[in-house]
């Protein structure tokens, strides 16, 4: 839910964007619930995800949207756990590799970009973290090896030539070979995630002290829960990487 709501135009079967000033004056709760337009009453309508007592704040539901996200365009931190939290993570080739023209000629092959900011999610039971398959495929590339691609394709080719009737096996010896290349990128990316982890400058112990702290400004206090969150999805990669499509 976020201030624009689409709502029926005059034109029918069309929608268009409108303004829902109440909305602004709800803070979010990490609770789902969800707007819809009532036709017969012709108004927008918010469905609670529980029951308020008498006073009680009312909130809504800001969206899908991780920590950072929050920070940015809505200026606050989920103090409560965001299942839907989000970490950017950049990766590409090096052009300071020696292989990185061939790397890239793969990319192109492939479709996919040499360097990009991919989003790791969540993954809603709180069991590890999802990454995109198009991250996998990238960090495939980086791990490419010329040589033993090479031995492969020789390998695979005496094969077809020496055996008949053996495609079966053929298959098996793919599937863990893919196995194999799936663990190599999985521990590649948490070894990555382990450094970052290393790169920031404070323990949890101290931020917490920091946000416990009178003399911390709001603003100071806003961008230490932020990195708390971060750190915590980076210790939450680090013990589980789940491929997405």
């Amino acid at each position: 839910m976020t201030r624009q709501n689409q709502v029926p135009s005059l034109t029918p079967g069309r929608m268009q964007a409108a303004l829902i000033p109440l909305w602004d004056m709800c803070n979010h709760d990490t609770l789902r619930s969800g707007t819809d337009y009532d036709v017969p009453s012709q108004q927008l309508v918010s469905f609670a995800t529980r029951t308020y007592a008498k006073d009680e704040q009312v909130c809504i539901f800001y969206g899908n949207r991780g920590n950072g996200q929050f920070f940015l365009h809505n200026g606050f931190v989920p103090k409560s756990p965001n299942p839907w939290d989000s970490l950017p993570l950049r990766l590409g080739l090096s052009r300071s590799d020696k292989l990185f023209e061939m790397k890239r000629s793969l990319c192109e092959q492939m479709k996919i970009p040499i360097s990009s900011t991919f989003e790791l999610k969540k993954n809603l039971d709180g069991n590890g973290v999802l990454v995109p398959k198009l991250l996998l495929h990238l960090v495939h590339v980086l791990q490419w090896k010329p040589e033993s691609h090479i031995k492969g394709g020789n390998k695979a080719k005496d094969d077809n030539q020496n055996r008949t009737g053996m495609d079966q096996d053929d298959t098996n010896q793919e599937k863990e070979e893919e196995g194999l290349r799936t663990k190599k990128a999985i521990s590649f990316l948490q070894t990555r995630c382990e450094l970052l982890v290393k790169t920031l400058p404070k323990s949890d112990k101290e931020m917490k002290a920091l946000l416990e702290d009178a003399m911390v400004s709001e603003e100071a206090k806003l961008a230490l829960r932020y990195r708390l969150s971060e750190k915590r999805m980076l210790e939450l990669a680090c013990q589980k990487l789940i491929f997405t499509l």
